[in-house]
């Protein structure tokens, strides 16, 4: 695990802890997941299927908080 991976999980646990929000945390979890296959940069940065699933979570999450 690296380290952003590493600090996506600890703010999913903390929203789990805090929260009680298991849908927001699944998310979030799976970010983490996402950025595990990223954190060495990938050759295709435009085509690359974990960055296009982090940005549509992101952009999902920022949605729903508005």
């Amino acid at each position: 695990m690296g380290p952003i991976e590493h600090a996506v999980c600890q703010i999913a646990f903390k929203i789990e802890k805090k929260y009680n929000d298991n849908e927001f945390v699944d998310q979030v979890l799976s970010i983490a997941g996402s950025i595990h296959s990223v954190e060495t940069p990938p050759k295709d940065w435009e085509t690359n299927k974990d960055l296009k699933l982090i940005e549509k979570i992101a952009n999902e999450i920022r949605e729903e908080i508005k």
